[in-house]
């Protein structure tokens, strides 16, 4: 992978989370779904996704970082070029 080269560990798994979510139906969005399919805990997976969504807020103003609802966020406005 092309990303780990470039990016930190912590960048990596922030792609990846945005990846899954992307391929997740939206009734299927939250932190229980994506961490099983990260493999990773609970715990691990919410502490990626604040930082996930704080990097989001920054390019998406209409994300609020406050939100931290993972169902309540609209991921259909970002986008993922591969």
């Amino acid at each position: 992978m092309l990303e780990q080269i470039f990016l930190v560990k912590q960048d990596v798994e922030k792609y990846r989370m945005l990846t899954v979510i992307k391929s997740l139906p939206p009734r299927e969005v939250n932190l229980s779904n994506i961490s099983s399919r990260l493999e990773f805990t609970y715990q691990k997976t919410y502490n990626i996704f604040q930082a996930l969504l704080e990097d989001l807020a920054d390019v998406t103003p209409d994300i609020d970082p406050a939100d931290t609802k993972i169902e309540s966020i609209d991921f259909t406005k970002i986008s993922i070029d591969t």
